[in-house]
């Protein structure tokens, strides 16, 4: 019996970009949470979690799910786009990120597109 290792792959791409795009979104949220001067409780109220579960976001064990920065885009006043990663904009990718360089952003994009398709 030949094992398929293409859906265990495909599997580990969708979790590896997930990841990838979770820990973009949460830092873009807390860049634009700084730069509001809003504060984790307030965010916490937006979403109706708790002050911990922005701690634990903010850490990086766990993401804001697609719902969660809908609801804060509009909280922050800001179009829902900022909370990913923008293609061919290194500038604003450094914004969320200062000590990207050009090849860092490069080889995260790279990851990024090449799970999407």
């Amino acid at each position: 019996m030949v094992f398929d290792t293409s859906s265990i792959n495909n599997s580990y791409k969708k979790k590896k970009l997930t990841s990838l795009l979770g820990e973009y979104s949460s830092e873009a949220v807390d860049y634009y949470k700084r730069l509001k001067g809003v504060k984790n409780i307030d965010l916490a109220m937006q979403l109706g979690v708790s002050e911990s579960y922005i701690k634990k976001i903010i850490s990086g064990k766990s993401h804001y799910n697609n719902t969660h920065l809908w609801i804060l885009a509009d909280y922050l006043d800001i179009s829902v786009d900022r909370f990913f990663p923008p293609k061919n904009n290194f500038e604003q990718y450094r914004k969320i990120r200062p000590a990207a360089t050009r090849d860092s952003y490069k080889q995260f994009m790279d990851l990024v597109l090449g799970g999407i398709e």
